[in-house]
């Protein structure tokens, strides 16, 4: 693993540390903490596909501040995955 993110590292790219958190369904192989390998200028956005994930479903926190889909991520950002909130107040006739 700690390879393949040095070469992302050497080809100019950005490795940034993903956790899932608030029961939100994990990674694929079970785990709730993944490296994420992305190329240069990469966006929130741009990551949650990579993770086969909807930004209409999450929100975004990275380095522990709220961030918009169009946040480009930095090489060693950790970007934590909190699912949106639904519902609310019911109107009442």
């Amino acid at each position: 693993m700690a390879g393949a993110a040095e070469e992302t590292r050497a080809a100019g790219g950005v490795v940034v540390t993903v956790k899932y958190v608030f029961g939100l369904a994990r990674a694929a192989d079970g785990r709730d903490t993944l490296t994420l390998d992305l190329p240069p200028g990469s966006t929130v956005f741009e990551a949650l596909r990579q993770l086969g994930l909807s930004a209409l479903e999450l929100h975004a926190a990275v380095n522990g501040e709220s961030a918009a889909d169009g946040t480009v991520l930095r090489d060693g950002d950790e970007m934590i995955l909190i699912p949106s909130i639904q519902g609310g107040l019911e109107e009442r006739p």
